[in-house]
């Protein structure tokens, strides 16, 4: 089942009753041209579509990682089988992802430069239940769209980075609650991470600043 069933492209192996089409989601599948059926369970190749992929996030207790983008699909790929686990439809496009250290989470980040549809929210963000990748939790606190974000190694917060030059800072264990809000930097911010006993914070931003 394609993410989109738009084609792209054919092409035709005459000689061995195969045809091979390409997808505007970028996936390409064998089909039989006999009955035109598939000839796999899941396509040749699939990756992301749209404008970028930014968020990349590694599972730290499975053997597994996630990537979003501008396509507004969560992938969830195997690490050394190089296939796809899980495709999600997400609500909007997404640039940031991070699993919670205990791994049975994951936080996604809305939002990009383009406004792609009318339900986009820059800003807005969620923890999936990584079993069914139902929606545990959401908020807005930025307005712009949100460029990184991080797990303390304790489990205890997440950090928020945004185009809107802020850190957001939140307290898992009271529900997410928002703590703080670092607005040290000029330039939206580009990366963040904690230290190892996770006491501090360090982001750096677009405008070359390390805080």
């Amino acid at each position: 089942h394609s993410v989109s069933p738009n084609v792209r492209g054919i092409a035709w192996d005459g000689d061995g009753a195969r045809m091979f089409i390409a997808t505007s989601s970028c996936e390409v599948y064998e089909v039989n041209t006999d009955d035109g059926q598939p000839m796999h369970d899941s396509p040749l190749l699939e990756g992301h579509s749209g404008e970028e992929l930014y968020g990349l996030a590694v599972n730290p207790i499975k053997d597994v990682f996630a990537t979003v983008g501008d396509d507004a699909i969560l992938r969830v790929w195997d690490t050394f089988e190089h296939t796809v686990l899980n495709t999600v439809s997400l609500e909007m496009a997404a640039r940031c992802c991070c699993y919670h250290p205990e791994g049975r989470r994951l936080m996604v980040g809305f939002g990009c430069p383009k406004k792609l549809s009318n339900a986009q929210y820059d800003g807005k963000w969620v923890v999936l239940d990584c079993e069914d990748y139902q929606v545990m939790h959401e908020a807005r606190d930025s307005q712009k769209w949100l460029t990184c974000a991080k797990f303390s190694p304790s489990g205890e917060f997440l950090a928020v980075g945004s185009m809107d030059c802020k850190l957001y800072v939140y307290n898992v264990l009271t529900g997410y609650g928002l703590s703080a809000i670092v607005s040290q930097h000029n330039a939206p911010i580009c990366h963040v991470d904690f230290s190892e006993d996770s006491a501090w914070i360090m982001s750096n931003c677009s405008g070359m600043e390390l805080f």
